[in-house]
């Protein structure tokens, strides 16, 4: 038999065994991208430490913590407990820093915690878990009763063959209990409990074969929903990319492209070496983003850097500009959503949302960087490039788990069917064109008078592709896109020309 911290480090853990149940989307996601705090998983916590506190308190120097060092010292240990529990009439209860009972299931590879085992009838040991909701189910969560199922069979294999589970559902509001749930081990149960296992495990090793959840409503509030191609609750749904990219400080070199793909759970960059050329580099990075042409590719500046930057080199060296329209900058909708006039950038928001950034560097110094890399081809500022550049992208992936509604675009729609046309061509047709001195900084102006139809048109307009933002006009209510490339999309898409525009305005100033 193993030591049990070689088991445990193999082993399924019972609460993953049970969300497979709950949706096992998340459990690939959490295993790629890490899982993620939420207030009311901290708010359970925090309840649920209390009540094991309290209980606790009441079997001080009646039962001691368990220490086992290997598998089958805690079987025997737990055997030991758990018939001295009953002896005693005493609830076994577990909290963060002790452990009274603890589940091992040896020939199915699964052990955990439950929050305690009740042998205060002196008969038989009673599985407790608590849950702590707003509502409670009319009858328990089938990932809820998983999990009590697998608790009981670790109890089973003890040797106790008269086992219960007792779910209990507490107010998150008041910390009481509310509702309560008797079970006994099923056979159909247990079935499900050793697939959860077995398919939880092949997950790990990275298998995306599984089964999601087909609640719409689960993905809606789910913290992974924007990385989810099994997502119930969007038709046909294509997770975006994120991508960063770096200049020099003219912007007229693209030197590092970093890409991550939600699909594969991959992050790719490519790197300009001094010898290399740019348009190949772009060619690779485009080839990467055509894999999916119905994905969004998001990223974060503010300023639609990456959209405005890389149409221009894509046009200087003659490459296909449409790609650039798929990238959509969330720097606008991130402010829109947590009612920030500004977010500082996105180290200092991504800070505050627990991100801890690696390097402590900004743009212009990764290009000065990358000059002096140009001149002597140190590999250790070209690694420290490379992760910098990374750096950013991860960032936006945190953030995205942690505002996901931020992030939570439909699918990029290419063609405007005739409802959609109709729609937009009225509200250009009450738009302002603006074209200043510098023919490439245009604006185009919506005025909207109630909300409703201002929703209807940002929600057109983001759905295309476009980045627009809110303003007010002389007190009417504008919904502005700057940019020559977005401008002159958007006027394509309706049959106009904006460089004919910009032409025939240049002409009658003169």
């Amino acid at each position: 038999m193993p030591s049990l911290d070689e088991f445990r480090r193999h082993a399924i853990p019972v609460y993953l065994a049970s969300e497979y149940w709950y949706c096992a989307a998340k459990i690939y996601h959490s295993t790629r991208l890490g899982r993620v705090p939420s207030e009311q998983k901290q708010t359970g916590r925090e309840m649920h430490e209390l009540k094991a506190t309290e209980d606790l308190q009441s079997l001080k120097g009646v039962i001691a913590p368990i220490l086992p060092e290997s598998v089958e010292q805690l079987k025997e240990l737990m055997s030991i407990q758990v018939g001295k529990a009953i002896s005693d009439k005493i609830v076994l209860t577990n909290s963060d820093e002790t452990t009274l009972y603890y589940g091992i299931l040896s020939e199915l590879n699964c052990i955990g915690k439950p929050d305690a085992v009740d042998c205060t009838d002196g008969i038989n040991p009673v599985v407790i878990e608590r849950k702590f909701v707003k509502y409670p189910p009319s009858e328990p969560w089938f990932d809820h009763k998983i999990q009590a199922q697998l608790y009981m069979m670790t109890l089973q294999e003890l040797g106790f063959p008269s086992v219960k589970s007792r779910i209990e559902y507490w107010s998150q509001d008041d910390n009481q209990l509310i509702k309560t749930f008797e079970l006994r081990p099923e056979d159909e149960l247990m079935e499900k409990a050793i697939q959860g296992i077995d398919d939880t495990a092949q997950i790990l090793k990275g298998s995306n074969e599984l089964i999601p959840t087909k609640n719409p409503n689960k993905c809606r509030v789910c913290e992974y929903r924007v990385f989810c191609k099994w997502r119930a609750d969007v038709q046909g749904y294509s997770p975006p990319y994120f991508l960063d990219i770096e200049t020099n400080m003219e912007g007229t070199l693209v030197w590092c492209i970093g890409i991550f793909d939600p699909m594969e759970a991959k992050f790719t960059q490519f790197f300009l070496e001094p010898e290399a050329d740019e348009p190949s580099m772009l060619r690779d990075g485009l080839q990467l983003l055509s894999q999916r042409p119905s994905s969004r590719i998001l990223s974060f500046s503010g300023s639609a850097f990456e959209s405005r930057i890389l149409r221009k080199r894509l046009e200087d060296h003659n490459l296909g500009t449409d790609i650039s329209r798929r990238i959509l900058d969330v720097h606008p909708k991130i402010c829109w959503k947590l009612e920030l006039k500004s977010t500082g950038g996105l180290k200092l928001l991504s800070s505050k949302y627990g991100y801890n950034y690696k390097y402590e560097m900004d743009g212009p110094e990764a290009a000065s960087l990358y000059g002096d890399y140009q001149k002597n081809k140190k590999q250790s500022i070209r690694s420290l490039l490379l992760r910098y550049n990374e750096d950013d992208v991860m960032a936006l992936i945190h953030l995205a788990k942690r505002i996901p509604d931020a992030f939570d675009y439909n699918r990029f729609v290419t063609v405007l069917d005739d409802r959609e046309r109709e729609l937009l061509r009225r509200f250009y047709e009450s738009s302002r064109l603006i074209i200043r001195k510098d023919a490439h900084n245009i604006e185009l102006r919506f005025r909207y008078y109630d909300e409703e139809n201002g929703v209807i048109l940002r929600t057109l307009l983001e759905a295309h592709g476009f980045n627009p933002r809110f303003g007010v006009d002389k007190n009417t209510r504008v919904i502005r896109m700057y940019g020559y490339s977005q401008v002159s999309d958007f006027l394509s898409m309706l049959g106009d020309n904006l460089d004919k525009r910009i032409a025939d305005r240049a002409l009658n100033n003169r």
